[in-house]
């Protein structure tokens, strides 16, 4: 079998199944050729790989790792596995990777006809290219694809986008450090790939860097740095909300870029609420129902994560949902997941404790009578047992909260649920937001939000949310009621 055997023989049938009909591309290493599956009838795409060809065998160990990735992976966006074999001949064994057929223009070959993209069309194309990576970093290890880029995307002509050419995907395994081979395109690589890491953030950089180019019809390599930043702002014409997410994805530093999918995606809808910084890059935490509280060395550590200004992600089983845009917050917390409180520092003892020490009081009243002393008592005793039953109300009437909502708008913040004796709501005045803090309350953490400069009141949060949800919830509250305020 010759070395352009795919090439030169267009009859050829492969595996006695694969019938090569003509080569679409040929490479140092191996080609890429269109064939019919004639078990299926359906046209493939087979890409070979001759050891004879390669300059180590980390090539041949990326071709077998892209035909196991490309097994594993569902997704209408990207091509489907078919088969994978290998087959000896007189230059050596030759590898071969037969996947689906996608028919449409790669996005290269649109920016070499000089089309570019207007923004309506970078949002849909984020949009997509997102959704496919939230599959991919979604598995357990995530898959990196490591190298995004227009040729690497096709465009169907239904407009859909399909990613394509696995050959340098990564699984990213918890206890990896680095020291992967480097591999990708430069201009579309951030710093960490180049120094042989990979992470989701490395895709979500490469995305971006690939609207950018889609955008503005100019390679990322070619634009000018600020900072080791791209600096695209004077070669593209788009929103100030686009742009500021781009920023986020264009981030050199992975930890300050956008760590998840899921939060690019949300600021595409509805526009971050301030540039990314390495005090807002989201901090993920996993598995936390039962192991991460005040106790422990990693609840502190996370907490001091949330002093300096890192923002939290929302855990993935948490039933409380939070709405959010420039202009609303809305957070709604099922039964029994909330307790309120609205007071003055410090805070109150328990209801059954005040109520207990109030009758208490009553007594020398009835035993000394007359004497000054007894009255006083008695009109403290009264005071203490109403206090420690408003109290006891409150904690009664958790029992029957069916739901407890949060809104906020640049004016005004609203409490509302269901109390002893029916709907109950607290109003606060937004522009007298003044902090959100997390303190320690015996084995756990709760966090606060203040208004006022003086004698401060607060919404204390507390009961029956995770470790976790009380630093994303307090991350939301803190970022939406800053900008606000401002």
């Amino acid at each position: 079998m010759s070395d352009d055997i795919l090439a030169k023989t267009p009859a050829l049938l492969l595996h006695e199944r694969f019938e090569i009909v003509q080569p679409l591309g040929h490479g140092g290493q191996g080609q890429t050729s269109l064939a019919i599956d004639r078990q299926s009838g359906a046209t493939v795409v087979v890409k070979e790989l001759g050891v004879e060809r390669v300059e180590s065998w980390k090539a041949v160990e990326l071709f077998e790792r892209e035909a196991k990735t490309l097994a594993q992976l569902h997704h209408a966006a990207i091509p489907a596995y078919v088969d994978a074999f290998v087959v000896e001949g007189q230059g050596g064994a030759r590898f071969f990777l037969v996947q689906e057929f996608v028919e449409g223009q790669d996005l290269g070959a649109l920016l070499a006809a000089n089309q570019l993209f207007d923004e309506a069309q970078v949002r849909v194309f984020l949009a997509e290219m997102l959704a496919i990576l939230d599959y991919l970093h979604a598995h357990s290890p995530p898959v990196i694809h490591r190298d995004i880029k227009p040729s690497n995307i096709v465009r169907r002509p239904s407009g859909e986008y399909v990613l394509i050419d696995f050959g340098a995907v990564q699984t990213m395994n918890a206890n990896t450090i680095g020291g992967s081979t480097i591999v990708g395109t430069s201009g579309y690589m951030p710093h960490e790939q180049l120094m042989g890491r990979a992470a989701p953030g490395t895709d979500i950089y490469a995305l971006a860097a690939t609207a950018v180019h889609l955008l503005s019809g100019k390679h990322p390599g070619e634009l000018p740095e600020r900072q080791m930043r791209i600096d695209f702002s004077g070669v593209t014409n788009v929103s100030k909300q686009l742009e500021r997410v781009l920023q986020g994805m264009l981030e050199p530093d992975v930890d300050a870029r956008y760590a998840s999918v899921a939060r690019v995606l949300h600021d595409l809808l509805h526009g971050p609420s301030k540039a990314i910084d390495p005090g807002q890059a989201l901090v993920v935490i996993e598995n936390d129902q039962a192991n991460i509280d005040a106790r422990n060395e990693a609840g502190f550590a996370m907490v001091e994560q949330f002093r300096s200004g890192r923002a939290f992600a929302r855990p993935s089983y948490s039933r409380i949902t939070v709405e959010r845009s420039d202009q609303k917050l809305l957070i709604r917390f099922p039964r029994q997941f909330f307790i309120r409180e609205i007071q003055a520092d410090p805070d109150l003892k328990t209801p059954f404790t005040m109520c207990t020490l109030g009758l208490l009081m009553f007594a020398p009243f009835f035993l000394i009578r007359g004497a000054p002393l007894s009255v006083f008592m008695l009109m403290g005793g009264i005071a203490l047992f109403l206090m420690g039953l408003r109290a006891l109300r409150g904690a009664v009437a958790m029992f029957r909260m069916r739901e407890f909502v949060l809104h906020a708008d640049a004016e005004n913040t609203c409490i509302e649920h269901d109390g002893l004796f029916g709907k109950r709501s607290i109003r606060l005045a937004t522009t007298q937001f003044s902090g959100v803090d997390m303190v320690k309350d015996g084995q756990v953490y709760i966090y606060r939000v203040h208004f006022g400069l003086g004698k401060r009141r607060h919404l204390k949060f507390s009961m029956n949310h995770t470790h976790a949800e009380k630093l994303w919830l307090a991350s939301e509250l803190r970022q939406f009621m800053g900008d606000a305020r401002s």
